[in-house]
Parts: C-alpha cells; structure tokens; sequence
C-alpha cells in the first residue's frame, strides 16, 4: 500500500499543457538524457550527504502508533527536524512514523501543504515536522531559479512496491528545469513510495521533490521545485491544507546554502566517458525454446569452469528459468546457433536455469577470478548490460549496496477461480474472464484436487495454489454432473489492480518478479527477454547476472558470488 500513486490531479486542461510541454521535447533531447556517454557517474559525495537525510514515511494512528496509512517519501533540510515531501502524500495535523536509513525512527507532525492548481501553475508541496528534540542528519536546499538544463540530478526513494527499509538512488539530468507549469522534469526515475523524495545535484543540495510520473515517458519524471518550498515556507509550518496560493513569504533565502554550481562543478572528476568505459565481450547467448507450447527467446550469460588444477575448461551458460523450456532448447551466439544444449540445473526458488554446452561457445566469465559484488562497488556507480551481439549496453546505476532476498509479494499463480465449502464439497461459484482455466471450469463443478493435492475448501484451494509460482504447469480434478474430469492448464500471474503509468512501460514486469534468495538493484529499463545477461561495472567486472524486471524503475540482479557457490558447490553436476 503506498500513501501516492504518483500522479497529481490536473484536471483535463492541466494534463493537455503537461503533455504538449512533455512531448514538445525534440527526440534529440530526451535521446541525450539515454545515451550521452558521461550521463551517469559516481558521486559518492553527495549520495552519502543526501541519503541520510531521505526518510521513509507513513501515516499512524497517534495512540497504538499502528500503521493507517501508506508509504511515501521526504528529506529532513534543518537540523531540528523540518520534512519536506509532496503536498499529495501528506495530511496536515497527522502522526507519521520516520525512519532515517540507520534505522533511528521518530515521529512527526504533518505542517502545511499545497495540492491544487490555479493560474497555469501545479502547487504539490507539504512540510512535516520531527516531534523529538535532537540534531537531524540534513540536506541544504539550493534555490531551482538557477538550475541549468542537462545538470545532473540524484534522486533518491523508498519505492513502495519493492517495500525495503533502505532507499534506492538514481541517477539522471535535467530534462526542463523550468517547466511553464512551475515544475521541473528529470530523468532520475521515480514510481509508488518515491514521492515526496528529494532531487539532489551534483553537490548533494536539494533542487526539488518528487512529485508525480508523466503519461507520456517511462525515464521521465514530474519534481515540485526547491523555489516552491523557499517562497511558502513560513505558511508550511502551519497544520493547514491550503486550497489557493497563500501570501508570499518574506524569509530571508540567505538562510540557505542556495548554490549556483560553476562550470566547473559540472565537470567533477569521475565522469564516465566513452574511452573509460569497459565492457567485456563475448559472453552473451540468445536462449530459443518452446515454453507451454509458445517460443520464447532471453538472454544468457557464458561461465567459464576454470578453476586452479583443473586441466580442462568447462562452460555453462546461466539463464532466466522460467523463459527457457525443455523442447527446442537452441542457442544463438553470432552467427552461429547451437542445439546440442543440455539443461543441468534449475534453481525454481531463484528462477535460475544452468546449462552446458558441446564446447566452448564464446568467451565466458571465468570464475577462478576474484568475484566483485555490490557491496564494495561505489553506491551510484555506473553499471552496463550488453545485448546479444554485443552490439550496444544499457547503462545503469547501482541503486544500493545491499545484497538482499526479496519474498514472494506480485509473482503468485493466478487460478482465477472462486468457491466456497458446501455438503458435497468445494463448489465453484465464480471464473474470471482471465482465468487459465476458463475453458475447462464452469460455476457449480466440484473441485477434488489440484496436481493430486486434494482440495476441500478454501483454506487448502489457497494453500495448495500458493505453492506453485505463475508459467508452472499443472492439473485439476472436478466432478461435473456425476462425472469425474480432468484438465491441464497452466497457472497465471496475479496482476496488479492499478491505473498507475508508473506500472505500464515497455515490455512490462519480468512474470516471475520477486520471491528471490539474494538479488541487488540497479535500474535499466531491460526487457523481460533480456534477462539472463550479465551486469558488469566500469572496470568489467561482472557483478551478477539480470534475473527479473521488477517494476518501472527497478530491475533485479542475481549476485556473480551466489551464482559461483552454487556451481561450485556440488549442486550443479
């Protein structure tokens, strides 16, 4: 559950200016904010300074202190404690619980905010305050009037969807610092949960909050500007929702460290160029199968056996599990298409599959190498994942440090079945119009079992489903008119009920998302099917192999360490 959804309400002509602003962009700028060579790099600075002033929010009831209402985001800029967030998150004179990213929680008041339109402007700004007396980890805030179209920009976030207690970092620029409608838009992506998040440059000063996702881009993003918060700020402190523009405000914003970054704060050391770039070749394969009688093609990613006293080579290839079947299993690498190919291993939990080939098909990652992960990689640095061919990269940032499982919440089989307990046994009352069992199933059958797990109510109908994860194949048992049959069907994915834009991009969510033992984050918009490749940092070292898209902002990871042990354990033969 999360406090926004990210989008702010403008109103039919609102929504009309924003998207003729938006794609009033020429493709040549929003093309630049992708594939400029040094548009992401490590500025570790300033991720340290603003990550631990960013704190995760959420409403509570002021007496049990139990949780009432949704995640959302804010950044602490004053030492005693003020919050800033988006005006949409937040409800004045609530109680929210703050949790700083060392885990030290305290509450807070909600101030002021502004959620409405009025003269071609969008007003989306609230202000909190921490209740507890003490010196608060904080930002400075720098006025948006001098921002530069281009500058790099931090933004950082506790996305709800992935509900982790540490806050993601991404990396972007300045897409239109300036928007007419009194807004900024990056390319510092955001979803659910990051509103109300700050926007840093490169200097670790708050420029902006996160706001809102537009339709009409998946790598662009709506930011309430500093300016605003500066020019109200007496008016947020008090517990008031305010409904027009409220008078200006007369502090003084030499009360601020409101920076202007010289040119030369632009081209700080650590910018990623072309000629420093390394991305090993030669280690990526396109996987050809037949899965539930559909083709399906992903990526995988070529591993060198060669471990000391070892006298011969062997390579494995690493995939994506449930995108690779057992029928039509071929591999492409070049030119060249392999079909001696054997299946090895399958990690279902992990929804990792290993498996060998005739040869040595490219030139693999050896693993006799030192293994890197994230956790001594620089939070924020650049990360690439090469393509099949090796004939492009999509660029990354390492979003956070952590290695981490992450349970089973949005990746659950889908039966789209209802029924309920009667005298002759668990009758269906209702089949969705998606069910994958359509078909098969009409209201008033009797379910016996499930794969021979039998089913007498809902409590085992739920906890017989729950074992198994979408794409998995499986049968049903059911007593129609007398008469036992029987149907094979394959379970679905339960789908996320929302009108969200943050939930629609290219290629969707990877089926099988979550529910994993040791992943990290970066955020490349890959694709479902490019999952299976590898990741590597800017010296070529390989971090991981790509196991899921999660959601608009985030893909998954699965650790180069966890994938060696495995290997290297026994459990692969």
């Amino acid at each position: 559950m999360f406090a926004d959804n990210c989008i702010f309400s403008f109103g039919k002509r609102f929504s009309k200016l924003v998207l003729f602003l938006l794609l009033s962009f020429s493709a040549k700028d929003i093309k630049a904010q992708q594939s400029h060579a040094d548009a992401f790099f490590p500025i570790a600075k300033s991720i340290a300074i603003g990550r631990k002033a960013t704190v995760r929010l959420y409403e509570i009831d002021s007496t049990t202190r139990r949780q009432t209402g949704g995640q959302f985001s804010g950044v602490v800029v004053s030492s005693d404690g003020i919050i800033l967030t988006a005006g949409h998150a937040m409800v004045p004179d609530k109680c929210y619980s703050v949790r700083f990213p060392d885990g030290t929680m305290v509450t807070a008041m909600g101030k002021g905010r502004m959620r409405f339109n009025e003269n071609n402007l969008v007003y989306d700004a609230g202000m909190l305050h921490i209740i507890e007396k003490g010196s608060w980890p904080f930002a400075q805030m720098r006025n948006s009037d001098n921002l530069v179209k281009g500058e790099s920009c931090i933004g950082i976030g506790y996305p709800g969807q992935l509900d982790q207690l540490f806050p993601l970092v991404h990396v972007g620029r300045l897409v239109q610092p300036h928007l007419p409608i009194g807004a900024i838009v990056s390319s510092s992506v955001m979803e659910p949960g990051d509103s109300g998040g700050p926007l840093f440059d490169i200097q670790g000063n708050v420029i902006g909050i996160h706001s809102r996702v537009p339709n009409v881009s998946e790598g662009l993003n709506v930011e309430t500007p500093s300016k605003m918060f500066l020019k109200y700020w007496t008016v947020l402190h008090i517990a008031k929702d305010y409904t027009s523009v409220p008078g200006e405000d007369s502090i003084k914003q030499t009360a601020f460290s409101l920076l202007t970054p010289s040119n030369d704060a632009l081209n700080i050391s650590g910018i990623v160029t072309k000629d420093s770039v390394i991305v090993p070749s030669g280690n990526v394969v396109e996987i050809n199968s037949i899965v539930h009688g559909r083709k399906e093609n992903v990526f995988g990613t070529l591993l060198n056996i060669d471990l000391p006293g070892q006298y011969y080579q062997r390579q494995l290839i690493v995939s994506k599990s449930s995108m690779v079947g057992n029928d039509g299993l071929s591999i492409r690498f070049g030119k060249s298409t392999y079909d001696k190919i054997k299946i090895v291993y399958r990690d279902k939990e992990e929804d990792i599959v290993v498996m060998s080939a005739d040869g040595i098909i490219g030139n693999g990652i050896s693993l006799s190498n030192e293994i890197h992960d994230t956790l001594t990689a620089m939070l924020g640095t650049t990360l690439y994942s090469p393509l099949f061919m090796d004939s492009m990269a999509k660029r990354s940032v390492l979003c956070a440090k952590e290695i981490f499982a992450l349970p089973m919440k949005y990746s659950y089989a889908y039966i789209g079945i209802r029924g309920i307990k009667s005298d002759s046994g668990f009758v269906v009352k209702e089949v969705t119009t998606d069910s994958p069992l359509k078909d098969s199933i009409l209201v008033g059958d009797i379910l016996i079992d499930i794969n021979g797990t039998p089913v007498t109510d809902e409590m085992t109908f739920n906890k017989t489903i729950f074992q198994y994860r979408p794409m998995d194949s499986s049968s049903i048992a059911f007593v129609r008119n007398g008469n036992t049959h029987n149907a094979k069907f394959v379970f679905g994915k339960w789908q996320i009920p929302s009108n969200d834009p943050a939930f629609f991009f290219k290629g969707g969510s990877s089926v099988i998302s979550d529910g994993f033992k040791q992943v990290f984050v970066h955020d490349a918009a890959i694709l479902p099917n490019e999952c299976g490749g590898p990741v590597f940092d800017l010296h070529g070292n390989c971090l991981g192999v790509n196991i899921a898209r999660f959601s608009r902002s985030i893909s998954l990871a699965v650790p180069l360490s966890y994938i060696r042990k495995l290997i290297l354990s026994g459990s692969v033969p």
